[in-house]
């Protein structure tokens, strides 16, 4: 679903090509690689549910970090681009991939990782979205980041929604 949301913002930006395309379906298939042995972790995606959670302190250290961990384990592979790899890495809105920003997202980011950030909160918003009602996951989107932090994204979006 994260893919589906990432190409209908990516048909509307007039910088996307093909690789942009390629980039965003890697991103989707590998930023939580790194988390492999660790299933559960891969449902964390805030700093307030990791804190919560029953991992002991090693592991979860390792999820924090799972973004940085996911782009260093997928350098080995030459066919992953440069882009990819960054994206993978800031997946969190973070650009060094060590930390959950949750609301801080770095503003330094990337359009691509910031089109797989929204993207992905969106579909897990809308799978947890009892009424799978899409305006009302948008409506939290802008309860979370404001209305500017994706404001691009989110006219995208609704224009490819229509």
């Amino acid at each position: 679903m994260t893919l589906i949301f990432c190409n209908i913002i990516l048909k509307d930006m007039s910088w996307c090509s093909k690789s942009h395309k390629e980039d965003i379906a890697t991103v989707c298939f590998l930023h939580d690689i790194s988390l492999n042995d660790l299933e559960e972790g891969m449902k964390i995606s805030t700093k307030k549910e990791l804190e919560i959670s029953d991992f002991d302190k090693i592991n979860k250290k390792v999820i924090e970090k799972h973004a940085l961990l996911s782009s260093q384990l997928l350098t080995k592979h030459k066919n992953i681009s440069s882009e990819s790899l960054k994206t993978i890495k800031q997946h969190h809105g973070d650009m060094n991939g060590t930390n959950f920003k949750d609301d801080q997202i770095d503003k330094n980011l990337s359009p691509l990782t910031m089109i797989f950030i929204l993207s992905e909160f969106i579909a897990n918003q809308f799978l947890l979205n009892s009424e799978k009602n899409i305006k009302s996951v948008i409506e939290n989107v802008y309860k979370i980041y404001g209305k500017e932090t994706f404001k691009n994204e989110i006219i995208s979006l609704s224009k490819g929604l229509k």
